[in-house]
């Protein structure tokens, strides 16, 4: 049987039970034992009945391991048991083992020692079975963090903040079988995840993964992991404790619960409890430190620590001042935080109080600067503090004028006493101004602290501008720049301009949409001015009639009004026809200049010649000749001209019929 002592000095005895199946012709055994130790494989000799053997021989699976014969002085292991093994037989006994030793995990499995008995009898056990079971205690228990960082036996692990998940995993390897790896806190077991890596041998590693959520409840705290097999008397043990860091659990102020009036002593004290390590504490006047509130008078401020039995701490502060009028319905704020809530990024634990202090209006308008499009309401805040806080009257200004709200009820709406703040319907540019407003209470009018700005963007009006204004030739190879200027707008810069030629969008600038990190060192495109569009080495397929849109801060604003480009070039390639179509002696001719693209100007005057001479009378594009005589027949060239030039000749020849 398997006997278990401490896990140190376990000793192993062969656990043997026999199966007799067909008359006691076959035997089973069932042996058990331990890595690194010796165990015995029994094998039943039966002199008595079957009389002498000749020889035993071991068999593991298909090898022979080991053959021992009294008669032929052979006593020989063999096969993978070589060097590990010994028999043992006392002559006339009946029996006879096969000693392993040390054995190893894999030396499991099914064993077959078979008698040669001299003689052979029906009644004679001649085979014999034993199925070796073996065992190994684990080699190690290891502690690690997920990262595979390893933790030391009964250490401190952390601080960790409460709401971490913490993964711990424990591994315990060479233990056959594969131990059985558990979590445990105190007595409690712990729902891990348990897998189990079994190797070739029988042997393998069990590890368990712990995932916990920390809560308060684990504060000091200790995680115990487990291993044990079936070769073991007790488990291995290794141990971690829990540092832990949690929140505060309670933030509250006293001293606030009844009026107090200007000038008058206050002392608000705040107190924080169940924090680990010590909440810090600040206090707020609104949301400013009352270290840097200008209005306090004679701010003084003290804490102390105290340990509480659960190991977490117990902060207390008193916050002492004059008050004044700046703190009637001021919200006094106690921050706590520690490490918890900072490495969460949430906000501080704060309670706040309230103080009533009586006097007169203190207004603010909100916000400093207001930027809106045409059209869209804007609506500007006239905060006030005010103590009582029923108010007398509102007022609002405008660039030092006061703003009559209720006389314009579709421009204005609020501006008085329920609502102060001021709304501005339907804005335009005409609203652009510097906003003030002054509330008075039964103690007294407020003064003037501070003003809103409110600029209405609109959409630019442009025009396009030409330079050079004149129109420019062809010839010259000149560049042209066109402006689209800005009549009106707010903002009266452009982002971006749409360029049309003859009502065809032409080119939007720039042309990087706005986003340079896009087109990286290709940049240049974005870093344009969108209000010039520059024309080079102008032709006259630039001639045209030129408009722009432009677009602020506001949206895009309507096209402008056409600017035409005029490009003046020479006439084009001439072609000349003539009628009728046979030309005869005695009646006339009329030759026609032809030209596909009369230039710009459009060319008025032709150059003819008969021959290679010229012909200074005719300079119109069509030539007469009455009467055709046979000196009529020679070759005709016209050549059209305007102000930049002639165009290309063309030339016909003529034959005259008699």
């Amino acid at each position: 049987m398997f006997v278990k002592f401490m896990t140190s000095l376990v000793l192993l005895t062969t656990a043997v039970t026999a199966f007799i199946v067909d008359e006691a012709l076959v035997r089973r055994y069932e042996v058990e034992g331990r890595a690194g130790e010796e165990v015995r494989l029994p094998c039943e000799v039966d002199k008595a009945s079957c009389g002498d053997f000749h020889s035993i021989k071991w068999y593991k699976g298909n090898d022979r391991v080991f053959i021992f014969s009294d008669m032929a002085n052979v006593k020989r292991a063999e096969g993978p048991l070589l060097d590990r093994t010994d028999f043992h037989y006392a002559t006339n006994g009946t029996n006879s083992s096969l000693e392993i030793f040390p054995l190893q995990t894999e030396d499991e499995g099914l064993y077959k020692c078979e008698i040669t008995y001299l003689a052979v009898r029906e009644a004679c056990s001649v085979v014999q079975f034993v199925n070796l079971t073996t065992y190994a205690l684990p080699t190690y228990l290891q502690m690690t963090f997920e990262d595979g960082s390893p933790i030391d036996n009964g250490t401190v692990a952390g601080p960790f903040d409460e709401g971490t998940s913490l993964t711990l995993i424990c591994e315990s390897g060479g233990g056959k079988p594969v131990a059985r790896v558990s979590w445990w806190n105190g007595s409690q077991t712990l729902p891990g995840e348990y897998s189990g890596i079994l190797e070739q041998n029988g042997a393998g590693v069990g590890r368990n993964i712990l995932r916990v959520p920390l809560t308060r409840a684990d504060l000091a705290s200790t995680l115990t992991c487990e291993a044990e097999n079936a070769a073991m008397t007790s488990p291995f043990v290794a141990s971690v404790t829990i540092d832990l860091n949690v929140p505060p659990v309670s933030v509250t102020v006293t001293g606030a619960e009844t009026a107090t009036y200007e000038g008058e002593e206050v002392t608000l004290t705040c107190v924080v409890k169940g924090a680990r390590p010590a909440a810090s504490i600040t206090w707020l006047n609104g949301s400013v430190p009352v270290q840097d509130a200008p209005t306090l008078v004679n701010v003084q401020e003290d804490s102390a620590e105290i340990r509480l039995p659960d190991d977490t701490y117990e902060t207390r502060s008193r916050l002492n001042f004059q008050a004044t009028r700046f703190e009637n319905g001021q919200k006094f704020s106690c921050e706590a935080t520690n490490v918890v809530l900072e490495n969460r990024d949430q906000e501080p634990m704060e309670s706040v109080v309230s103080l009533d202090v009586h006097y007169a209006p203190i207004v603010r308008v909100s916000p400093d600067n207001v930027t809106v499009n045409e059209s869209m309401d804007v609506l500007i805040f006239c905060q006030y503090t005010a103590n009582p806080p029923k108010l007398s009257h509102v007022y609002w200004y405008q660039d030092s004028s006061q703003v009559d709200v209720a006389g314009y009820p579709d421009k204005y709406g609020n501006g008085n006493v329920e609502h102060p703040s001021l709304l501005v319907k339907n804005s335009s540019a005409a609203d652009t101004g510097e906003y003030t407003c002054r509330v008075a209470n039964a103690v007294g009018a407020s003064e003037v602290t501070n003003s809103a700005f409110v600029s209405v963007q609109y959409r630019p009006q442009v025009q396009v501008v030409i330079y050079p204004m004149e129109p420019v030739s062809e010839e010259d190879h000149v560049n042209v720049t066109l402006n689209c200027d800005v009549v009106r707008a707010n903002p009266d810069y452009l982002v971006r301009v749409r360029w049309y030629l003859d009502g065809e969008l032409l080119k939007e600038l720039p042309e990087c949409d706005g986003n340079s990190t896009t087109y990286g060192s290709n940049s240049v495109f974005c870093d344009i001015d969108p209000s010039k569009l520059l024309l080079e080495n102008v032709f006259k397929d630039f001639h045209g009639n030129y408009s722009c849109e432009g677009m602020n801060d506001a949206g895009w604003g309507s096209r402008s009004n056409e600017a035409e480009l005029i490009v003046h070039y020479p006439p084009g390639q001439a072609f000349i026809t003539y009628q009728p179509p046979m030309v005869v002696k005695g009646l006339s001719l009329e030759l026609t200049c032809n030209v596909e693209d009369p230039g710009r100007p459009a060319a008025t005057t032709f150059r003819w010649y008969r021959g290679s001479h010229l012909v200074p009378d005719e300079t119109t594009a069509s030539w007469t000749i009455n009467p055709v005589s046979l000196e009529t027949e020679d070759n005709f060239t016209c050549v059209p001209v305007n102000i930049e030039g002639e165009g290309e000749r063309a030339t016909l020849n003529v034959d005259v019929l008699g």
